[in-house]
């Protein structure tokens, strides 16, 4: 584990140390399974596995996006329906609602500050244009 210092220093270590942990552990869990028979039930058991590992990789990066609290007034995301600039609902301080998306390794947890459209009177939880959602109804 001496990478562990050469990766984007002393805040991530701690979260990097948990997932390695995390990794070591389904990886100890999989090789000790007695239970596991047939192929099918070791193909079931490695991608049980790896979804939770890839749920807290997606999880980590969520929490990292800038899109997260925008701080730049020309960062306002726009509202989903009509696109004019949203206005903020969440406090700039404090914890952020949380939300749960659907995606094809189960349901990802993530934060991120509240908006409304005054004129379509709709409130979002943007992701961010970066992150690709295309027209996932997101």
């Amino acid at each position: 584990m001496e990478f562990l210092g050469t990766i984007a220093g002393a805040e991530t270590d701690g979260k990097l140390a948990a997932f390695l942990e995390k990794s070591r552990q389904a990886w100890l869990g999989m090789m000790r399974d007695k239970n596991l028979r047939t192929f099918d039930q070791h193909e079931q058991r490695a991608l049980d596995e790896s979804r939770l590992l890839a749920r807290l990789l997606l999880e980590e990066r969520l929490a990292r996006n800038p899109a997260v609290r925008p701080e730049a007034h020309d960062q306002r995301p726009c509202c989903p329906k009509c696109g004019q600039p949203g206005q903020r609902v969440t406090g700039t301080k404090g914890d952020l609602p949380e939300r749960a998306l659907q995606s094809r390794i189960g349901k990802v947890r993530f934060a991120r500050e509240q908006w409304k459209c005054t004129t379509c009177r709709v409130v979002f939880f943007p992701l961010g244009p970066e992150l690709g959602t295309g027209d996932g109804g997101v």
